[in-house]
């Protein structure tokens, strides 16, 4: 499928620094949003329309139907009046992110990292099972998606716990490729942003401007929850014996020996 963007769009988006994230979710990206939003120069949104969600599955049937969002959201985008715009989706790595090289745009990435173990049980907790629950289906890949490093066979008799520890490994995979391959990557836990220093080198490394007034902002909103879903969790159900061992039976499967 042969599209090019048109020539006002790529004119005010070369005139933009776009930052996109590599992760798995359950990661802090909203919480991230949030932070960058109290720079002057940052237009940072999660998820925003048109969402990446909605075009999921179809783009994993079919990768040219990436060009269907792209064509919306790169002018969605060139209307943002601010020069520097990030965006926290963790979909955007399951399958968009080559359409977008291919039409030419320049973009940075953040690699958000958190305890594999944590985002499982977070999932888990969450009632978010991959290839399982309906919402799922549009936010994470499941154990036969041909995009996916580590496909497993059978995976439907899998327990929920072991579905979202699969997935939560297997976008570890995702974000290690890209954090070591891609040049200019910056990666972070979210966790580490609310240490004064960490974050300054996060900002002066994406080359983002810090203004007088942001230090204010960060302090009053750093510790502040954000997404955490916490009405929406059931009880954790499972001992930690038991989950070793889930957790080893899903490594084996894998073929990921440690």
């Amino acid at each position: 499928m042969i599209y090019k963007l048109p020539k006002d769009i790529k004119t005010k988006l070369n005139n933009k620094t776009l930052i996109f994230t590599i992760t798995s979710g359950r990661t802090g990206t909203n919480y991230l949003a949030k932070i960058l939003n109290l720079l002057e120069s940052v237009d940072a949104r999660h998820e925003p329309y048109p969402r990446f969600s909605t075009y999921l599955r179809k783009v994993i049937d079919n990768p040219d139907n990436a060009l269907d969002l792209w064509s919306i959201k790169l002018s969605e985008i060139a209307k943002s009046k601010s020069p520097i715009y990030v965006e926290t989706s963790n979909v955007f790595c399951k399958g968009f992110m080559s359409t977008l090289q291919s039409l030419d745009v320049k973009f940075k990435l953040i690699v958000l990292y958190r305890n594999i173990r944590e985002i499982a049980l977070s999932l888990y907790c969450l009632n978010s099972i991959p290839g399982r629950t309906t919402k799922s289906l549009m936010y994470m890949l499941k154990p036969d998606d041909p995009i996916c490093y580590f496909r497993i066979k059978d995976w439907e008799k899998l327990h929920d716990y072991q579905l979202c520890y699969w997935y939560a490994l297997e976008m570890y995979y995702h974000c290690k490729r890209y954090d070591e391959s891609w040049k200019g990557t910056v990666s972070t836990d979210i966790g580490k942003l609310k240490n004064k220093d960490i974050l300054t080198k996060f900002l002066n490394d994406l080359d983002i401007p810090i203004d007088g007034q942001f230090w204010n902002k960060w302090e009053q909103m750093k510790n502040k929850k954000v997404n955490a879903k916490n009405n929406k969790k059931r009880k954790l159900d499972l001992d930690n014996e038991w989950i070793n061992k889930m957790e080893i039976k899903t490594r084996k499967l894998m073929g990921i020996l440690y």
